[in-house]
């Protein structure tokens, strides 16, 4: 029912890793780096300073024959232009002549409709608005020319890819021989948030121009082009570049500057030399402010906007360690000088070739998730590595440099930190504390989420094996990079770095496969790495190391600790084994490859039993406190929880609870834990709540609390009440959920009382959202209680034919289907609801009734009007339901997710049908009011005017006149923590014109 929209979000999480939301934090330590922020482009200080230090050879860069590309780019961002004159030089490295050159030219893609639905599902899990950010004119790249000497030559776009340019030369290039091109053209910039594009005074130019294919085995190698993450597969190059703009505007680009002059048109003149660059991208505004400084003789340069001085001075620290510490790793930075910039595309972070892009909400995230801006700057980094200097096949093996560059940048947050450090930095006090995230729940959650939904993919694969952003994360990024971790484990630290040196010289520049990868690694090592790679990378299997049994005894030498391990899925990866003895621990390594029947290492005895079995001894002055499986976290492993010998509790009290103290990723790993306070919970519930939980795999929360008014409940109540679930139980996908809640006083009546509901929930499509998370489910549910609201009614009808069902046992089922997006504030799809309930005469009591209800609500923006109208919106709804036997009260006809100028409890009956038309439109936008350090934000307010009419029925019969009534409501937009989540908060009045009653209603998003 949802079609391909929702097929594209079946799989989307709430996330972590690089775009992961939440996340991260560390009080700002005082900038090394000296600020310049009315420093022109051509910094004097910055050309001295590349003069004076030693750089990379770049004679290596021309010494490889890579492509040479001559280019004069007149930008003109008022305009949303940029004029260009390209000339490429290639030479023929193969052994076969040619008579062609294959471009990839990303400018001129026209997005299809199956790829536009992708890309707005994607963009909306960043918590982008998807007309802000996805380009659905495209073909924005005009070419105007194409010659070769003084000849025009034939130039047509691949049809089954528009971002393939053939061009046609007018002899064959010879194996040796080089041919040259020159290019005339114009690209339009479109006004949105990207790669390419232009908003709020930001423009970007990232992979933009047209740029060679790979040759290799004498034939181009072009890739497809994929929107949704970076399948860029291209030569280093040789850059010369003229670059003209505003003079008023600061550039960040790749290469470094030469020369800088003003012109008398009030434009300034850029010459720019690159050796070795990937790519070739461009940032400009004159919104920009600078800071610099040096690391390991590197130049760096931060641009940002003032109010982000503090997440800017913290990339700048960054940048500063990472250069230094990279280098000692890998090898020297590769280029003359380092620029990062804070800019408006969208993705959290972005590589090119010198340059890292990092999106404006990230450095707009409150000064306690500081350290997220060191982690993603570490990852972005570690890319002039692996990706530019190292080139790699970003369509078909994002993991060669997603999952290495991903594990580099886990270690060197974890030599900094410790890996148990937790991310956002908040002050405490003992047991009351904030939620927060550890590290190590945002390195393992991801893939343990995707396995325990089913998930069972390969890390090698091309994009479009994969499928989507999510999978990509999950496998690519989480999966990948602890198969590179794993790799480092077998061959320990110091000589797997020594390797990756080793392999950074050798490929500097080229481009590294991970058939090349495998081969570099069996030689450095001398042993196969064949059945490695078979099981890890190109197959989906895991490990399962589990703590069998332990026994410790008492002697008269000490305690003698024995530990049965096994391991039980499809991969006896090596692994360390941990007993902890108060602050000290010893460790070993099981040597699950060995035929030994018994190994002595480091004091502690290895024993393998069998094929999957292992036996280890320890004799120890003190008794063992744990024993711990893989206490690194290195291994695949399929379920953590069984590593330990105990299980492991947290407990906090949380200052103000809320949804987030609940979320999986704020839960520390492998632990159950134990979370109570006072505030909101999901259901909008006001008061004590607790919850029992464990990352992903169940939470029990009893509640005392009162309930208001909302879209799913007609009244409000205090109550207390328990409400739990199990996740993928009894299999991946479904869920049970039970509550038992008990009114302990109403506005209807003060007498108690009760509702339960257990129900088996099969989820069919995730949304990211940590408050609205299922887009699309079914439920088989079985419900009792003292009516079919959930609060106590003890409304008498003075009719005595009126059924009062006040003592309730049923089942039925439920369900919901979701395409709106995006969810918070939606432009555009539908919303469905139904449900079917039979009652029963049950444990003495209960009643033979049926009733059936649904809903479906739709909202389109109006996208072909003009101007201010073109962002307003049109939403409508239909509405009904019926239950027999005919003189029970089934349904409440008033209420925030009805006829909303009645309210909940004045009128009961049999059926009613319903209908409404609502007008949405903006108040004010961009106003970004921010509390708390930008922990919660508004930024836009809407309107809405909105009609209702219905008419409820009791025994088949009318109950008055068909009600009509209008309104309006006022929709605030709030953020929270930048981009973690939305929220739209909503606050409606609706007066009955018919039976001349209002009400006023609160709660989250939108009625329907």
């Amino acid at each position: 029912m949802i079609g391909a929209i929702d097929k594209v979000a079946s799989d989307l999480l709430r996330r972590s890793m690089r775009y992961a939301p939440i996340l991260v934090a560390l009080s700002l330590m005082s900038p090394r780096g000296a600020c310049a922020e009315e420093i022109p482009r051509a910094v004097p200080a910055l050309s001295v300073a590349t003069s004076m230090i030693g750089l990379p050879d770049t004679l290596s860069a021309q010494n490889l024959n890579l492509p040479r590309y001559t280019m004069e780019i007149e930008l003109h961002p008022e305009q949303r232009r940029v004029n260009v004159v390209q000339e490429v030089v290639w030479t023929n490295t193969g052994s076969e002549p040619t008579v062609e050159l294959v471009f990839q030219v990303v400018a001129n893609n026209k997005l299809s409709k199956g790829m536009i639905a992708a890309g707005e599902r994607t963009v909306e899990s960043l918590r982008l608005e998807p007309r802000h950010s996805v380009d659905k004119q495209g073909r924005r790249f005009h070419l105007t020319s194409a010659r070769s000497g003084d000849q025009n030559i034939s130039w047509r776009f691949s049809q089954q890819h528009d971002t393939h340019l053939h061009l046609t030369l007018s002899k064959p290039v010879a194996p040796g021989d080089s041919a040259q091109v020159a290019l005339r053209y114009w690209i339009d910039i479109p006004p949105i948030m990207g790669r390419l594009g232009q908003h709020k005074g930001v423009t970007n130019l990232l992979n933009w121009y047209p740029v060679l294919a790979v040759h290799r085995q004498n034939e181009w190698q072009p890739v497809p082009y994929t929107p949704w993450h970076q399948p860029w597969h291209n030569e280093a190059g040789i850059y010369d570049v003229t670059l003209k703009f505003p003079a008023d505007h600061k550039v960040v680009t790749g290469g470094h500057v030469t020369a800088s002059s003003v012109d008398a048109d009030g434009y300034r003149t850029l010459k720019i030399r690159g050796d070795g660059l990937r790519d070739f991208t461009i940032v400009a505004s004159r919104r920009f402010h600078e800071m610099t400084s040096v690391s390991a003789g590197v130049p760096i340069r931060v641009l940002y906007f003032p109010e982000h001085k503090d997440h800017a001075t913290v990339a700048l620290q960054t940048a500063e360690d990472s250069i230094r510490i990279y280098s000692e790793w890998f090898g020297a930075y590769p280029y003359k000088e380092f620029e990062l910039t804070e800019s408006y595309f969208g993705w959290n972070g972005n590589e090119s070739s010198g340059v890292v892009m990092v999106d404006e909400r990230i450095f707009d995230t409150p000064k306690y998730a500081a350290r997220y801006v060191e982690h993603l700057v570490s990852h972005e980094i570690c890319h002039q590595w692996w990706y530019s200097a190292v080139g790699t096949d970003g369509y078909h093996e994002p993991w060669m440099d997603e999952g290495l560059v991903t594990w580099f940048t886990r270690v060197k947050m974890e030599d900094k930190y410790g890996k148990d450090a937790e991310l956002l930095e908040f002050s405490g006090y003992g047991p009351f504390q904030f939620p927060n995230v550890q590290y190590r729940s945002l390195v393992h959650r991801g893939y343990g989420l995707y396995r325990g939904r089913g998930g069972n993919g390969a890390s090698l694969g091309s994009l479009d094996d994969i499928g989507h952003l999510h999978n990509l994360f999950f496998l690519v990024y989480d999966r990948g990079s602890r198969i590179t971790g794993m790799i480092q484990h077998r061959m320990g630290r110091e000589k797997f770095f020594t390797f990756m040196k080793q392999l950074f010289q050798t490929y500097r520049f080229r481009i590294l496969t991970v058939a090349d990868y495998q081969r570099e690694l069996e030689g450095f090592t001398g042993e196969s790495w064949e059945t490695f790679f078979s099981e890890w990378l190109h197959g989906a299997g895991n490990a399962d190391w589990n703590v069998q049994d332990v026994s410790v005894t008492e002697t008269d030498t000490g305690y003698q600790t024995q530990a049965k391990i096994s391991q039980s899925a499809e991969i006896n990866e090596p692994v360390d084994v941990a007993v902890s003895f108060g602050g000290s621990s010893s460790r070993t390594r099981l040597a699950t490859l060995s035929d030994a029947v018994g190994v002595q290492q480091d004091g502690v005895h290895v024993e393998k039993l069998s094929a999957n079995d292992w036996l280890v001894t320890i004799v120890s002055d003190e008794e063992p406190e744990q024993v711990t499986i893989d206490p690194d976290g290195v291994v695949m492993d399929s379920d953590p929880y069984n590593n330990l010998w105990k299980p492991e509790w947290s407990a906090r009290i949380s200052p103000f609870y809320t949804p987030v103290d609940e979320a999986s990723l704020m839960q520390p790993w492998q632990k159950h834990g134990v979370v109570a306070g006072f505030g909101i919970d999901g259901d909008g519930r006001i008061g004590l709540r607790g919850a029992f939980i464990s990352s992903d795999r169940y939470r029990i929360s009893p509640f005392v609390a009162y309930t208001a008014a909302t879209a799913s409940r007609n009244t409000d109540h205090l109550s207390a009440g328990i409400d739990a679930i199990v996740y993928n139980m009894p299999s991946a996908n479904w869920q049970l959920l039970a509550r038992y809640e008990y009114a302990l006083l109403s506005t209807v009546a003060n007498d108690p009382g009760h509702q339960a509901r257990i129900a088996l929930r099969k989820v069919l499509n995730y949304s990211t959202s940590m408050i609205y998370p299922n887009l699309s489910y079914f439920d088989l549910y079985t419900r009792f209680g003292d009516n079919f609201f959930p609060d106590e009614d003890n409304t008498v009808s003075a009719d005595p034919r009126i059924e009062q069902y006040d003592n309730v046992r049923a089942f039925g089922v439920d369900f919901h289907a979701d395409s709106q997006m995006p969810y918070w504030d939606p432009d555009r799809g539908f919303r469905v609801d139904a449900n079917f309930e039979q009652g029963v005469k049950a444990f003495s009591g209960g009643a033979d009734y049926g009733r059936v209800s649904g809903q479906l609500g739709v909202v389109q923006r109006l996208c072909c009007a003009e101007g201010w109208l073109a962002e307003t919106k049109l939403a409508g709804r239909l509405a009904g339901g019926y239950g027999w036997s005919n003189n029970g009260e089934h349904f409440r006809f008033g209420g925030p997710g009805r006829f909303r100028g009645r309210s909940a409890t004045q009128t009961e009956g049999n059926a009613f049908w319903l209908s409404s038309l609502e007008w949405r439109f903006p108040v004010a936008g961009d106003i970004d009011y921010e509390v708390l350090d930008n922990t919660a934000a508004l930024t836009s307010v809407d309107g809405a005017l909105f009609y209702d009419v219905g008419r409820s029925y009791l025994m088949d019969q009318a109950q008055g006149q068909v009600d009509h009534a209008v309104g309006a409501g006022l929709y605030f937009q709030i953020p929270l923590l930048s981009f973690v989540e939305n929220l739209t908060v909503r606050t409606e009045y609706g007066y009955s014109v018919t039976n001349e009653t209002g009400a006023f209603w609160f709660g989250l998003y939108r009625a329907f």
